[in-house]
């Protein structure tokens, strides 16, 4: 799944659809260090876009070489999460630190530009 599917709930949320790999570079895009308040907002991105339990099951989960994770692409679903427009900004300044240090890697690449093409 190539494409973040973008749809406003009125004006105050936006639902994404993320594939799996979205999902599992999507914690390095937020913000390390910040505010009690935009760590707070990070965890609760993370807590969204986690596996649980059942889906680590059903893609058949595994360690790969070299450290990463291989799963089966056929049992992998469309996965829609709903944001805040202040998690959205959270997000957006992460990315926007990875830039200016020039850390963007070709697996986040994608995702970074269709999420800096949302209008908050």
């Amino acid at each position: 799944m190539k494409d973040v599917k973008i749809e406003s709930v009125k004006n105050k949320t936006m639902k994404l659809k993320l594939s799996v790999k979205d999902r599992l570079v999507f914690p390095n895009l937020l913000p390390k260090q910040g505010s009690m308040i935009g760590l707070e907002i990070a965890s609760n991105i993370r807590d969204k876009i986690k596996f649980t339990s059942k889906e680590i099951e059903q893609l058949k989960f595994q360690d790969g070489p070299n450290g990463g994770l291989t799963w089966a692409p056929g049992a992998e679903k469309p996965f829609e999460v709903e944001f805040e427009k202040s998690e959205i900004k959270l997000i957006k300044q992460g990315i926007a630190q990875l830039d200016k240090a020039e850390q963007i890697t070709s697996d986040q690449y994608d995702l970074c530009k269709r999420i800096n093409e949302l209008k908050v």
